[in-house]
């Protein structure tokens, strides 16, 4: 688990399938990505302020 006070967090990783959970005001989101040697994933989580 990491944690981040954002608004950006840039990570780099093995390749592999990941699940990426994040949450803000008592909702969460979670996504499934995959990442390869030709593939990069790009997740952008949004909620209302």
């Amino acid at each position: 688990m990491t944690a981040s006070q954002g608004p950006f967090m840039l990570v780099s990783i093995p390749d592999g399938r990941y699940v990426v959970t994040a949450s803000h005001g008592g909702n969460t989101e979670r996504r499934t990505v995959d990442i390869g040697k030709t593939t990069r994933a790009h997740e952008t989580f949004v909620w209302p302020m």
